[in-house]
């Protein structure tokens, strides 16, 4: 009964929290799945910074979600992360970009001067490689990514390659289990994202 309670009081924590950012523009919002709610963005960034990441969710999912997660946050930025649990779950690289585009331009309807930013897909050991997630199709994902991030204006971030070893594959030091980040990721993860947090 713990956990449900736990699950209750971060529920009205959110919930306040959304109350209290809702006018402010100069907040910012990370979007996406479990490497985004794992990530302590409050310790790394400060206290204006939102965090919508949720276990296990793919990009059809954060469709799902956007007024409660996204709309009625209101922020100056997004940083967006997504596709790592699409590929796991077998779906096509083009119905992934697909349903990224659609969060883009729900984002830019609703809140349209709240600046894009989105995070390649990272890779994994090769431990954590399942259905039709592999470093190779990853790659071809950021790809087509970036291509719609060209032709949509908004800035993509490049991560992917900081966070290789020698052989390939996510950096032993970097995770915990081949596909989620240790401290030492996330460190890591804010050196590289920390200018485009901080930049006007």
């Amino acid at each position: 009964h713990q956990l449900i309670l736990n699950d209750i009081n971060h529920t009205i924590k959110n919930t306040e929290n959304r109350v209290e950012y809702r006018n402010i523009n100069d907040n910012i919002l990370f979007f996406g799945d479990s490497i985004t709610k794992r990530y302590d963005l409050e310790t790394y960034f400060g206290d204006h910074v939102i965090n919508q990441g949720i276990d296990g969710e793919t990009a059809a999912d954060l469709l799902k979600r956007m007024k409660t997660s996204v709309y009625d946050y209101n922020t100056q930025k997004m940083f967006l992360l997504i596709g790592t649990n699409d590929l796991a779950y077998d779906e096509e690289i083009t119905d992934i970009v697909e349903d990224i585009e659609k969060i883009i331009q729900k984002t830019q309807n609703h809140n349209p001067h709240t600046k894009i930013y989105i995070e390649s897909v990272l890779p994994v050991a090769k431990r954590a490689f399942d259905g039709n997630r592999s470093n190779q199709t990853i790659k071809e994902l950021n790809q087509k990514i970036k291509s719609l991030c060209d032709e949509m204006n908004v800035t993509y971030i490049s991560l992917y390659d900081a966070f290789l070893d020698k052989d390939g594959y996510l950096k032993e030091e970097y995770t915990k289990d081949g596909l989620h980040l240790s401290e030492a990721g996330y460190r890591h993860l804010t050196t590289l994202l920390k200018k485009y947090v901080n930049e006007k």
